[in-house]
């Protein structure tokens, strides 16, 4: 494609084929030569994510309590461990991936910090937050997606009481979901099963109503987050219209 610019083409060690390339200032990564963007870098504007569900993510990592160690399950273009250092600079970092590749292009090429600056493993994110090397985390974000659908045992019930254990007194767990809503019988189980373990469950769609959008779903033990995660949005006023959307769709489930 003409004015495109391909930085690397090849086979993952789980995916069968990776690109990054980049278009109109826009560094991306896509699974497949005609997949999706799995994730993606704006090379005029670093410090702004590319994607909405990852801008609302980190309004969510401004209005949490201090972050002294972080999960990313999924690390892809390494966007989240990336915004948690960079507003809680004390955070232990750990990171999850299944495609090595992945977390080789991530450092190399998007935000992902190198392997001085945080932890990581290669596999399974669900069999490790089962596993001994999984530690307390005041923050886990679950953003493990193969091609266009998350990774099935993600939602699945045991899966909710393995990161009931490894979640702190007042941590968060939050999902990046591609849906419109919550209506299916496989999502609605995974909620029952968070919920006695979470009192706090919310929704933050950010994507356009009635589709199959982005949204996170959050579930804390913090009672206090969700008026300060509108605060941060709300506080924003007309200079960030987006943020003070999300402090109106945000909402309890």
């Amino acid at each position: 494609m003409k004015g495109t610019k391909l930085l690397y083409a090849g086979p993952g060690t789980v995916h069968r084929w990776i690109e990054v390339i980049e278009d109109k200032g826009i560094r991306q990564m896509r699974f497949g030569r005609d997949g999706g963007w799995q994730g993606a870098l704006d090379l005029a504007r670093p410090e702004r994510p590319v994607f909405p569900y990852q801008r609302a993510f980190t309004a969510l990592v401004e209005a949490h309590e201090p972050i002294r160690a972080f999960l990313a399950i999924g690390v892809g273009s390494g966007t989240s461990l990336h915004h948690v250092h960079r507003l809680h600079p004390q955070a232990a970092l750990h990171g999850v991936e299944i495609d090595e590749t992945v977390l080789s292009l991530g450092i190399e090429f998007f935000q992902a910090p190198s392997h001085r600056e945080a932890d990581y493993w290669i596999g399974d994110g669900v069999q490790f937050v089962s596993s001994p090397h999984a530690a307390t985390y005041d923050l886990i974000f679950v953003d493990a997606y193969l091609k266009q659908s998350i990774y099935q045992p993600c939602l699945a019930p045991e899966t909710a009481s393995c990161l009931a254990r490894v979640t702190s007194s007042r941590g968060t767990v939050v999902y990046n979901l591609i849906a419109s809503g919550y209506r299916s019988a496989h999502v609605r189980g995974f909620l029952d099963a968070m919920r006695p373990a979470f009192p706090v469950l919310l929704d933050l769609p950010v994507g356009v109503p009635l589709t199959a959008q982005n949204r996170l779903l959050i579930a804390t033990r913090d009672q206090d987050l969700l008026a300060r995660l509108r605060h941060v949005c709300t506080r924003a006023g007309g200079i960030d219209l987006e943020r003070v959307s999300w402090s109106l769709r945000l909402s309890a489930l």
